[in-house]
Order: structure tokens, then C-alpha cells, then sequence
């Protein structure tokens, strides 16, 4: 798909103002359109009156950020101030003017705290949108990547022809959509059979400590962490959410739940830098978890958070244990598939809400 290239054209109204816009534009960037603006350029080398008309002839479209100082221009050309806004709007008349206000061009934005009756006369009657909404930003979005915001479906059969036919109407249901997501893929999971948690630290206390997923089956552990390793980011497993979620067992030892889950928050922010927004959809998540009891000759899991508040962060890596040994294998290839984190959430068991995505746990601990 060929990336829309887009220009920005607003007037400098103040420091604050000229940020939102660089942020607006970096943000159209961040998904996939070639949005530009002159706060990229320093001294263009063909002056700046023809590199504001280049960009307007060469954009698919030119986005009108409307405020009350752009729309003032058109009234107080005369002055000296603004030269470079009333060069654009002078350009984007004759556009409008020429093609007979068949505008399919030029696109008026609105940040949330100014009026729409600042709208450029000639673009009134063309759609406009609330930038600062989510959902009016994924809508230009998908329009200037030509993708429709609503599908328009086939025409169903006539009411006459149901009677015919013994067809029943069905009255049309709310729309919603299903954003289904996980870090967890269940068939190598269910077949890796995860069976705990294992530590190594440094003996020299050079390199952060690994937090060692234990499997019982090689081939399906190694396949979790080569499709981890694919969607790191700088080197590390952003989209990975690791809860140690401690828990007192009075007569017996104490214990803690290791969970793990997707981090939403960066689970979206990947989705919608793929055009894919899912600020009005239902989720479904896949967690898995386990419980770890603690020895009290050596409590790995109070060395391991130590090392955490020391380091900053750890690495997560395979490790294989057999049906027949309690001993657990990793070697240099499973040390190979080793991730950094920098991120891990500790809670007590008994401080777990219907609010935390941690509760199932308490849900589940119940039910056993």
C-alpha cells in the first residue's frame, strides 16, 4: 500500500500551540502517513514561498488546522504579519477556485478547544474532525489511507420476498468489536507443560539475574521464546506483563503466584501504530499462572527482588526439566533465547481487587 504523504498548513500562534500541531503531526507519523510540517525544516533550499506551494501541489492532502488566527488571515492579508499562512491559504483558494469547490483535497482539523465557525468558508460544507478524539483520529486516519470507516453491506432480501420464502427478519444488533489478544499462545503452552520458576544469579553480580521459565518439553519452550524474541523492541519485551503476587500461608510455608499476561498498554500501542484502534472494543486476554512455594534456607525470590531494585531489570529465559528429574537444564542454547525486561509488578495476594487483572488468581485459589 502506497504511504499517503500529507501537509500540515496552521498559523504560529503561540509556543504552546505550535508544539500541539508538532505533536498532532508526529503522531500521523507514528501511523504509517507521511504527515509534514515546517517545523521539520530548518532553511529549505528553494526558499520557503516554494517549498510551502511544493508541498501543497505534491501532498494527497493538505490537513487545515482551523483556529480563530488562521481564519483572521484571509481578512487582514494586508499586514505583514502571517506572510507565510496567507501564502498557503492564497494557494489553497485557487485550488478550490479552479476545481469549482470539488474538494477532495484539502481536510479542516479541530483541536477540542477551538470553535468550528473558524472553518475556512469554502470547507465549511467538507467533513471536519476533533483531532484530541480517538475516534475522530482513527477516522482520518482511515481516510486518508483510503481505508472506510463503514462498510456499506449487500441489500438483503425485500420484505415480500422474506414472507415468501419463510425467511425471518432479524433486527440488527449494537456493533462491537472483539480485540482479541495474547502473549500466551495455548497449544505450545499446553504442550511446553510449564512447570515453574527457577533463578540464576551471578555469582560475580556483574549481569542481572534470570528469572528461568521451566518446561518439561524442549522443543515447544524454545518455539515460546523464538516468538517472543520477534516482537521485541530495543531488546527488550515490552509487551510482557510478570506478576509475582506473594501470598502468607499460615501453618504452612509461604508462597507466592507467578502470572503472566499481555500488557495491554503496549499491546495497543502496537495494534494502532498497525491501524488497528481499539479504543471501543471489548478484550480478551490469556493468562496463565503458577504457584511457588518458598525455602526458608534460601529464599530466591527476596534475593531476586533485591537484585531487581539494584540492576533496573533482569532476563527471562527457557529452562528443561525432565519427567524422571527434578534437576532443571539450561545450557548455552537455551541461554541464547534469554530476553531482557525492565518490567515486574509484586502484590500481596490479599490486596488483589475485582480491578486487577491479577484477580483471577484469587478467583481461581478459591475454586481449588
Amino acid at each position: 500500500m502506497t504511504i499517503p504523504k500529507v501537509f500540515i498548513s496552521y498559523a504560529h500562534d503561540t509556543e504552546q500551540f505550535s508544539d500541539k500541531v508538532l505533536e498532532f503531526s508526529n503522531k500521523l507519523r507514528e501511523n504509517n502517513i507521511d504527515a509534514n510540517i515546517d517545523q521539520y525544516e530548518e532553511c529549505p533550499s528553494e526558499g520557503w514561498p516554494r517549498w510551502m506551494e511544493n508541498q501543497i501541489e505534491d501532498s494527497d492532502y493538505v490537513i487545515i488546522v482551523c483556529t480563530e488566527l488562521y481564519y483572521n488571515r484571509i481578512k487582514n492579508f494586508k499586514t505583514k504579519e502571517g506572510k507565510g499562512v496567507n501564502w498557503e491559504i492564497n494557494i489553497i483558494y485557487q485550488h478550490l477556485y479552479e476545481s469549482c469547490c470539488n474538494n477532495t483535497k484539502f481536510i479542516p482539523v479541530i483541536f477540542n478547544d477551538y470553535s468550528t465557525t473558524k472553518i475556512l468558508k469554502p470547507l465549511q460544507s467538507s467533513t471536519y474532525y476533533y483531532v484530541d478524539k480517538v475516534k475522530d483520529f482513527r477516522k482520518l486516519c482511515n481516510r486518508v489511507k483510503g481505508i472506510k470507516n463503514t462498510i456499506k453491506p449487500p441489500l438483503g432480501k425485500a420484505v415480500g420476498d422474506l414472507e415468501k420464502t419463510g425467511d425471518k427478519i432479524v433486527e440488527p444488533k449494537d456493533r462491537k468489536n472483539m480485540f482479541v489478544t495474547s502473549m500466551i499462545d495455548t497449544k505450545l503452552w499446553d504442550n511446553a507443560k510449564w512447570s515453574g520458576i527457577a533463578y540464576i544469579f551471578d555469582k560475580k553480580d556483574n549481569e542481572p539475574p534470570v528469572m528461568a521459565f521451566v518446561y518439561r518439553n524442549e522443543e515447544m519452550a524454545n518455539r515460546i521464546f523464538e516468538n517472543w524474541k520477534k516482537i521485541c523492541k530495543d531488546d527488550i519485551l515490552n509487551e510482557l506483563k510478570i506478576s509475582i503476587i506473594e501470598k502468607k500461608n499460615i501453618g504452612k510455608k509461604d508462597g507466592y503466584f507467578v502470572y503472566l499476561t499481555s500488557n495491554m498498554e503496549e499491546v495497543v500501542k502496537r495494534a494502532e501504530k498497525q491501524g488497528f484502534y481499539v479504543d471501543e472494543s471489548l478484550y480478551a486476554i490469556i493468562s496463565r499462572f503458577t504457584y511457588m512455594e518458598i525455602d526458608i534456607f534460601k529464599n530466591n525470590l527476596a534475593i531476586f527482588k533485591k537484585q531487581i531494585q539494584d540492576k533496573k531489570e533482569f532476563y527471562i529465559a527457557p529452562a528443561i526439566v525432565s519427567d524422571k528429574k527434578e534437576q532443571f537444564k539450561i545450557d548455552d542454547i537455551l541461554m541464547n533465547l534469554k530476553i531482557k525486561m525492565n518490567n515486574i509488578t509484586f502484590v500481596n495476594f490479599e490486596d488483589l481487587t475485582e480491578n486487577d487483572l491479577e484477580y483471577s488468581v484469587v478467583l481461581n485459589s478459591e475454586h481449588n
